[in-house]
């Protein structure tokens, strides 16, 4: 079996479309999980480099990667590109860099930082 070393996270707010690539940038899957099952399936993985388009859950969501084990990088919108699927469904997936190592990525913003910025901005009492 080929070995998956990054894996491209595409969120949404049901559906979450999960694509990983062995060292040479070959697809090895392509999924979609539902919102319940990312967490049990990224604890079945090995560690790996998770690239995901950096948007208002991408901290949270990178928060819970770190915790399992994976290295997330954050990819600014302007890296990622949505395209249409094959299939014609009207469903969008994401194409992701070959490699999240030549992208300059975004820190993931730990839970106190999210916290001190909603307070900042007024919108949490």
């Amino acid at each position: 079996m080929l070995e998956v070393t990054t894996i491209g996270l595409d969120i949404a707010k049901n559906v979450f479309h999960v694509h990983g690539a062995d060292a040479r940038g070959r697809g090895v899957f392509s999924k979609r999980l539902s919102r319940a099952k990312v967490l049990d399936f990224f604890a079945a993985q090995a560690p790996s480099a998770v690239a995901m388009e950096a948007c208002g859950g991408a901290h949270h969501w990178s928060r819970e990667l770190m915790a399992l084990g994976h290295d997330v990088r954050l990819i600014p919108p302007a890296y990622v590109k949505a395209r249409q699927s094959k299939g014609g469904s009207g469903s969008l997936s994401r194409s992701f860099p070959r490699r999240a190592d030549n992208q300059n990525p975004c820190s993931c913003r730990r839970s106190r930082q999210t916290d001190q910025a909603d307070a900042d901005s007024g919108s949490v009492e």
